[in-house]
């Protein structure tokens, strides 16, 4: 498990930020799948969402990208292992993992990123305070553990999760998690309360070791970065689910 890795096509989603507008929604028995930026829908015993708009967030952007590029050669290592693990898995299995949004249900609250695709669902069933991630017991792999061999699609962005007999790459869509945003916890799986360099695997594919490290990049900026598994979540379109490190 120590070489597990996780080297992301992604743009960062940012966290919900400051200030808010609020307003009501026409009533919607369905969950969006997308929604402008930054909305948050918090649903009713009628099931009609009230939708509050983080409007600050819409602005955000990572602060300081330029020094958390890579070095030339800490990324062409970095490509070096990326291409050992796709030719590694050239004869895996590709298996379609069904991408199912959940009814609405009196007290849900569903959160959108940056790219108005939904970051996280939390529901007064599920959601386990004071923890950060929502487990669902019967979904989470056994700690620790992953899934056998294979790649793995899902989701709508869409996000591959490729696993090998030595390492797991995960290509696709970042979240970014924020303590307290939607009624959401701050302590990880592992125990830990989260902090920066944190991160969530996606509980049905790969329940990682608690505090293994992955290598995480954004390839549109080559921002490469160190960061450790404290934390599971059910993550149904994203492949790595960060602690928030700042925007501006």
């Amino acid at each position: 498990m120590s070489n597990l890795r996780k080297i992301l096509t992604l743009s960062l989603i940012l966290a919900l930020l400051g200030s808010a507008s609020t307003f009501v929604y026409a009533s919607e028995k369905t969950i969006p799948s997308t929604m402008p930026a930054g909305t948050i829908l918090t649903y009713d015993e009628q099931l009609n969402p009230t939708i509050t708009v983080d409007e600050q967030m819409q602005k955000s952007r990572i602060t300081n990208v330029e020094k958390d590029i890579g070095s030339a050669e800490d990324l062409l290592a970095e490509e070096a292992v990326y291409q050992k693990i796709k030719k590694d898995a050239k004869d895996n299995e590709v298996v379609s993992i069904p991408y199912e949004l959940p009814a609405p249900s009196e007290g849900m609250i569903v959160i959108y990123g940056s790219d108005g695709q939904i970051n996280r669902i939390y529901s007064p069933e599920t959601k386990i305070t004071p923890f950060a991630s929502v487990p669902n017991e019967g979904k989470a792999l056994p700690y620790p553990s992953r899934l056998s061999p294979n790649t793995y699609e899902y989701g709508s962005y869409p996000n591959v999760t490729t696993i090998t007999s030595s390492h797991v790459l995960g290509e696709g869509r970042f979240t970014v998690y924020r303590a307290g945003v939607g009624g959401s916890g701050s302590i990880g799986s592992s125990g830990k309360t989260l902090g920066t360099g944190d991160v969530a695997t996606k509980q049905s594919v790969d329940n990682a070791k608690h505090n293994t490290a992955l290598s995480a990049r954004a390839t549109s900026t080559n921002v490469l970065k160190t960061v450790y598994k404290n934390d599971i979540g059910y993550m149904g379109n994203s492949v790595l689910d960060v602690y928030f490190w700042g925007v501006e």
